[in-house]
């Protein structure tokens, strides 16, 4: 209630089991963050005054003299060049207006960038699109797989400059008459795009350094494609900014695989699947089910979730359960009453 109050000093009080208990430590982490934007707001105001008061105190003095130059113009004196005075004196508050100026536009661009909802098909439908002559006129062919239509929020442009840096990476080191695939996975509630090419790939050595700042594998090479080991670097950083993660997989002579890991954007009007809807019931009916129906519960529930998430390694362990019901029942009792929702290979 404080919270919603707008107190935001006064810690959330963590008590309850299970989901609850999850719950009050993510409100308090929520008032932590909201906290941490008041005090960045603040003091981007008080930088933003100081700027102008800076401004306007400075402006005193040359005001000042181009007051007394023009009175001195106005008595007739011309002992001095008054004009040029004067011009000298309009161009110096001139260059402060111009500075102030130059600091906000700087906050207007960071502001630019920030991060919109984009629904993931046309948008990487359009950026794959955009790549295909550059993959084309080395002969090499772009196979794109159908991508699902979720919400992401990501810097258009930014991003942008992901897709372009690892499809032409790819169409760099794979030989003409060659493939690049492209293909997407929505999983526990992230979006897997996975660019694989049949190129000349990257040795086991160096796989772990590739995303290191002026990290290249081959410095002949390097200097001859003009590559100066910041590509794969700030690829790594938008994603990183993005929340999401890049990792890669590759054997030399046999081409490599980089997969990009963004979230999805959560639908507060989506509507809510068979799991999802033991996982919003109370704790108190969650363990009365797993009471009486825990011998068949742990079966069916992570089969139904199977049809959600399409993760194969939750069939099979759903269909494994039948025969470990004794086992899988106390495992996922448990589970309820400390999380209070099953875990255990249930994603």
């Amino acid at each position: 209630m404080r919270l919603q109050e707008g107190n935001l000093l006064q810690p959330v009080k963590i008590e309850g089991v299970g989901v609850y208990h999850a719950i009050m430590k993510r409100l308090d982490a929520l008032r932590l963050t909201l906290l941490k934007l008041q005090d960045r707001e603040t003091d981007i105001a008080n930088r933003t005054n100081t700027a102008i008061a800076s401004v306007a105190h400075d402006m005193k003095t040359p005001l000042a003299v181009i007051s007394g130059y023009a009175e001195s113009l106005s008595d007739g004196m011309d002992d001095k060049d008054y004009a040029s005075l004067i011009l000298q004196k309009t161009e110096q508050m001139n260059q402060m207006v111009l500075d102030l100026v130059e600091d906000s536009h700087a906050e207007l661009e960071k502001n630019k960038k920030a991060k919109h909802i984009t629904d993931a098909r046309e948008y990487f439908n359009e950026a794959v699109r955009r790549m295909q002559p550059f993959a084309e006129a080395k002969g090499i062919a772009i196979k794109h797989k159908k991508v699902p239509s979720v919400p992401i929020r990501i810097d258009a442009y930014q991003f942008g400059r992901v897709v372009q840096n690892l499809i032409s990476n790819a169409v760099k080191y794979s030989d003409s008459g060659t493939t690049i695939k492209i293909s997407y996975r929505l999983f526990a509630k992230n979006l897997y795009i996975r660019i694989s090419d049949r190129g000349q790939g990257i040795s086991k050595a160096s796989l772990p350094y590739i995303f290191d700042q002026f990290y290249t594998e081959d410095k002949t090479r390097a200097n001859s494609s003009g590559s100066n080991g910041l590509g794969l670097y700030i690829t790594k950083e938008i994603v990183r900014d993005h929340g999401g993660r890049i990792y890669a997989k590759s054997k030399k002579g046999k081409g490599s695989t980089f997969t990009v890991v963004i979230p999805v954007e959560p639908n507060l009007d989506e509507k809510l699947t068979l799991t999802n809807r033991f996982d919003k019931l109370p704790l108190w009916g969650k363990i009365m089910l797993d009471l009486f129906f825990g011998w068949i519960l742990a079966a069916t529930y992570r089969i139904t979730r199977f049809f959600e998430t399409r993760n194969t390694s939750t069939l099979l362990f759903g269909i494994l359960c039948l025969a470990l019901f004794p086992f899988m029942w106390f495992i996922d009792f448990l589970s309820v009453c400390v999380y209070g929702k099953i875990t255990f290979l249930a994603d």
